[in-house]
């Protein structure tokens, strides 16, 4: 690509001008991370390390060719790597924050010991022993890098790189990509079926990742669904991709998925938020089955798949002892259980035949089928967890 950015020199911005310049920064644009992912221990211990003015890392923010205006607010940069940084100090000039309770300020000549700080947040931080703190928080100096591009798949690629050494899991890796794939998860994942039915915690973007995979299969059929897989066919859909998919193929391939899950919210209305659409070992199959628009007849298809969940879960809390004999009366559900684990084409191929087998020869819904080989009593006295002694 031709150059089409200016990365400035670093600057030394203290922790009072940063704060004071945070409502003009965009701390969730689309290619970061949602949330907070620090946990608060970590987000007290970066304070410490400002008040002790020891090293931090250099904050990147994108300045926008010009401001965004959203209502009474001026955007005018966006935050490419220190989201974490910029939300510990909000967090604690907004007293939502307080420093470690083991906190030791090293200017002073008894450092060594646990200071009167120790455990207070920013209005706290008044009186004798105290003030020298606050100051120190607001005059600790962070490395500011500012990019000017009006280009918004660079920005992507230098968060892309920036993060490079594990920061991300893979949905949000895969959610700074340049080029069409990220606008395909966010209509996916905004589907009735995933946001109801489903229903994920959308902290560190599950919700994308399922969806990712939604797409994979729904272009692809059963494939493995490996990170590296996934990510080399989502990263073709970047019109600079020397092997770019192709204009036009994103919106036919989110059409037939949105048409999949349409399905799925059929079969699973009444069953909202049940553990069988939570889990990929019975997910994926399910979902290979509704992208060929399987139809079986005896009975609603969520009803049939819940029952089976239930089967499974109730066969794989039988006792280790028991298992070799029920084994042998209910091969279908330990011949799934097997393939469970195994992300490849072949277990997902293997569990779909197992579902559909299962769904073609259902029966009533107050009984295990007939294809189980074992009675519903008898699996739920094997399933059955002793009871304690109350002594």
């Amino acid at each position: 690509m031709t150059k089409d950015y200016t990365v400035e020199p670093a600057r030394q911005f203290n922790v009072r001008d940063l704060f004071e310049m945070m409502s003009s920064l965009e701390l969730t644009p689309p290619y970061q991370r949602s949330g907070d992912v620090w946990h608060p221990n970590a987000r007290s211990l970066f304070i410490d390390s400002l008040a002790n003015g020891f090293a931090v890392p250099t904050i990147y923010l994108h300045q926008f060719p010009k401001p965004d205006v959203k209502g009474a607010r001026r955007i005018t940069h966006a935050v490419v790597d220190g989201k974490q940084r910029l939300m510990a100090i909000k967090r604690f000039f907004e007293n939502e924050l307080a420093l470690p309770g083991e906190f030791r300020f090293y200017e002073d000549s008894v450092g060594i010991e646990r200071s009167p700080a120790a455990g207070k947040r920013y209005e706290e931080l008044r009186g004798s022993g105290l003030l020298n703190v606050r100051t120190a928080i607001l005059r600790a100096k962070i490395p500011v890098v500012e990019i000017r591009t009006s280009s918004d798949n660079t920005i992507r690629k230098m968060f892309r790189r920036l993060n490079s050494q594990g920061k991300l899991n893979a949905a949000e890796f895969r959610n700074s990509f340049p080029g069409e794939f990220p606008p395909m998860t966010w209509q996916t994942s905004n589907h009735e079926f995933m946001k109801e039915t489903l229903a994920f915690d959308p902290r560190r973007y599950k919700h994308y990742d399922v969806a990712a995979k939604f797409l994979v299969l729904q272009a692809n059929g059963p494939v493995n669904l490996r990170k590296s897989v996934i990510d080399a066919w989502a990263e073709r859909f970047d019109p600079e991709h020397p092997e770019y998919h192709g204009a036009g193929l994103d919106a036919k391939i989110v059409q037939a998925t949105s048409e999949t899950l349409d399905r799925l919210q059929v079969w699973f209305r009444e069953h909202a938020q049940n553990p069988v659409a939570k889990k990929d070992g019975t997910l994926i199959p399910i979902f290979l089955l509704a992208s060929e628009d399987f139809r079986q007849t005896k009975r609603a298809e969520g009803a049939t798949f819940v029952l089976f969940k239930l089967a499974l879960d109730a066969a794989l809390r039988v006792p280790p002892t028991e298992r070799n004999q029920l084994r042998g009366e209910a091969p279908i559900l330990f011949e799934f259980a097997g393939l469970q684990r195994r992300n490849e084409k072949t277990s997902f191929e293997a569990r779909r035949e197992i579902l559909r087998r299962f769904a073609t020869d259902y029966g009533p819904v107050d009984q295990i089928p007939e294809i189980l080989g074992v009675s519903a009593k008898r699996l739920a006295e094997l399933s059955r967890k002793p009871e304690r002694n109350g002594s």
